[in-house]
């Protein structure tokens, strides 16, 4: 038997900038697997893809209490670090280039239900660019005591849409 309990699964079948994943975080579990699978782009131009939460109350949080490390892994040249502190949102969850070249995510949210602590977040991604390989390995956190029920992933651009692609939200249960 899995110890994953597939909560929610998200078709992206039409352009879009914003995809809001609501009411999937519970108190039912402490860890989150959250995959993206095949994020493409509508046109040629890529989409740099960020995430924020979502609070109990169904608001995203836009605060600027989002803390992030990622390391940039590109095949064709050097590797390099991109890292915020008291940020809006947690930057580079994934990138994904003209179509039909796409992408692939797995990220892991931890304690996001509980309201006294904050919320961390870890993921890693692999993408084909421009006829090379890439992707990120990161961390982040809300450094907010406040109970998430969702997740928000956009555009950052806010005009190089989306098109298609999965995403799936699973809890990790832990067994003793």
């Amino acid at each position: 038997m899995s110890n994953l309990r597939l909560i929610n699964e998200t078709t992206i079948n039409g352009s879009q900038s914003v995809t809001n994943i609501t009411d999937v975080f519970s108190s039912n579990f402490n860890v989150y697997k959250i995959t993206l699978q095949d994020i493409s782009t509508v046109g040629t131009t890529d989409v740099n893809i960020n995430a924020r939460f979502i609070n109990s109350s169904g608001a995203v949080d836009t605060t600027g209490t989002y803390h992030y490390a990622v390391l940039q892994l590109k095949s064709g040249s050097s590797f390099t670090e991109n890292r915020g502190q008291t940020y809006n949102r947690i930057d580079r969850i994934s990138f994904s280039d003209q179509s039909p070249e796409a992408q692939s995510c797995v990220m892991y949210v931890y304690n996001p239900f509980s309201s006294s602590t904050y919320t961390f977040i870890s993921w890693q991604e692999t993408h084909s660019r421009g006829g090379g390989g890439g992707g990120f390995r990161g961390i982040g956190s809300l450094n907010e005591q406040e109970s998430i029920t969702g997740i928000q992933f956009y555009d950052y651009y806010a005009n190089r849409p989306y098109n298609s692609g999965i995403i799936r939200v699973y809890g990790l249960r832990v067994d003793s």
